[in-house]
């Protein structure tokens, strides 16, 4: 009897044991089912920081492809510029020359105007002196030669 007290003993301990577990959880327990849903959450919101860090990553990625394009189409303008300023440059120094040869060639217009005019003044001078002497009655040659004329001036 004693041995089926003994059983009888062990099986009661064992079901009261099992039903103990079952029924209330240990603090060990509570505390594994917070911080595991703890987890779960920082897990959440670690993988929603990974998709917004994707995204911002995938935009800074067209801008700096957006940035390489208008970056090449500054250089080309860059090109093209430089062109024209040699072309403006070449043109500032034909504008030069033909500023000089204007000078050059207005000069060579006054001192031949300047000329003419000493040419007619002693022409006239010259006719004056005619006039004078073919009305005296006279005919003197002319004092000043004509050669003279044109080359001293």
């Amino acid at each position: 009897m004693q041995r089926i007290l003994l059983t009888f003993a062990v099986v009661l301990f064992t079901m009261i044991s099992v039903a103990g577990c079952t029924k209330s959880p240990t603090p060990t327990t509570t505390i594994l089912t917070e911080r595991m849903k703890t987890l779960e959450a920082k897990n959440a919101r670690l993988e929603g920081d990974l998709r917004a860090t994707g995204m911002v990553r995938e935009q800074l990625r067209q801008q700096l492809v957006d940035q390489e394009v208008n970056e090449a189409s500054l250089r080309d303008q860059i090109a093209q510029l430089q062109v024209v300023l040699q072309e403006r440059d070449a043109l500032k120094n034909q504008l030069g020359e033909a500023s000089a040869q204007l000078k050059a060639r207005t000069g060579e217009r006054d001192m031949l105007n300047t000329q003419f005019e000493s040419f007619r003044r002693q022409l006239r001078v010259q006719l004056e002196q005619t006039e004078s002497n073919l009305s005296q009655g006279t005919r003197t040659p002319a004092t000043t030669p004509v050669g003279t004329i044109v080359s001293g001036s």
